[in-house]
């Protein structure tokens, strides 16, 4: 991840940081830099000497919920990529979003549920 980020940080800077932005271009930063503060909440999750039990049940839920979070956002960017390469598709333009939100609609139930016990 974090190779990553040194590999491309000059065209990033470059190619996204300038320009107008947009709900794309949220997205990525989203996807982009989120795992560094998951990963750094998890880290301290796992590591911790000394948790107690409700900062340890919110850094577990901090940690399930920006999860299922980046993995939409990035489902959302395929999605959008998807509709661009398809030369917007009218099909896809109604298919994507009703797939997403009722996938997600379920996977937001059902982890809530779950955390909620």
């Amino acid at each position: 991840m974090v190779l990553d980020w040194l590999l491309t940080m000059d065209m990033e800077v470059s190619l996204m940081w300038r320009g107008r932005w947009n709900v794309t271009k949220v997205l990525y930063f989203l996807t982009r830099y989120m795992p560094f503060i998951d990963t750094s909440v998890v880290m301290y999750r796992q590591f911790g000497t000394v948790l107690s039990p409700s900062l340890c049940r919110i850094t577990y839920e901090y940690a399930a919920w920006t999860f299922i979070i980046g993995m939409g956002c990035a489902e959302l960017i395929l999605s959008l990529r998807t509709y661009a390469v398809w030369n917007k598709d009218k099909r896809l333009l109604i298919g994507l979003p009703l797939l997403f939100i009722s996938t997600w609609t379920v996977g937001f139930i059902v982890l809530g549920f779950y955390l909620s016990r």
